[in-house]
């Protein structure tokens, strides 16, 4: 046994230019805490049973922290793998269907999709209408406030980039409206939507056009029948 506090003999050694003092325990039996083992090598190994024992079980606790966090680490980041996977198989079975748009059309359309975006934001700058420009400054017009307002700095950049995704990624826009129809939008919005598409169609471009038609056959043949009265009189006269 080792006493810290008993009698030592102090040795001063030279470290470079630093001198240390090192100082040796005469071993004693009035303190039975410390122990003092030999090894193998000759080198002896000093340590307090009561210390060892406590830090073993603050050992034993982290390894048990450590491995009950790494599991449930590892189970976090396999579930959101999985969750990501199937996001990936949905995504490919509703709405990226076509290979040839997948393959050759999506990576180049997203880019000129993104350019639309920006450049409905840039028409829709109220910089760019005189308000407090640096060029060019003065009153904005009525289409300067019109393109500048808040409704018109929203819609037109998703107008542009939505147009040109339609345009030039047709059934993959209409696989992403069906989708978002069916399992995004509640029942009742996608009901109003429909509705309102039909009655856009039917009353608006529909009749129009009917009522455009029948105004036309009239007027063409009022036209006629005038010409041929013309005519008609004409001869009369001859």
């Amino acid at each position: 046994m080792v006493n810290f506090y008993g009698d030592s003999i102090g040795e001063k050694v030279e470290d470079g230019d630093k001198v240390r003092t090192e100082r040796l325990f005469t071993e004693s039996k009035e303190i039975p805490t410390v122990k003092v083992s030999d090894l193998p090598s000759g080198y002896k190994v000093l340590q307090i049973p009561e210390v060892t024992e406590r830090i073993g079980e603050y050992r034993n606790k982290f390894l048990k922290y450590y491995e009950r966090t790494y599991v449930k680490i590892s189970e976090y980041k396999a579930r959101k793998k999985n969750e990501l996977d199937d996001r990936v198989q949905y995504l490919k079975k509703n709405i990226f269907v076509d290979k040839y748009e997948n393959e050759e059309l999506l990576a180049p359309i997203s880019l000129l999709g993104l350019g639309a975006f920006f450049t409905g934001r840039i028409l829709t700058n109220p910089t760019n209408w005189g308000y407090g420009a640096l060029l060019i400054k003065g009153q904005p017009t009525f289409f300067g406030m019109f393109m500048s307002s808040v409704p018109a700095r929203i819609i037109l950049p998703i107008f542009l980039a939505g147009y040109t995704f339609n345009k030039f990624l047709p059934v993959t826009s209409s696989k992403f409206m069906e989708t978002c129809e069916r399992d995004v939008l509640p029942k009742n919005v996608t009901k109003a939507i429909k509705d309102s598409k039909r009655q856009l169609y039917t009353e608006g471009l529909v009749n129009t056009r009917k009522t455009i038609s029948q105004a036309v056959y009239r007027n063409c043949e009022d036209a006629v029948h005038g010409v041929r009265m013309s005519i008609a009189e004409q001869l009369d006269k001859w």
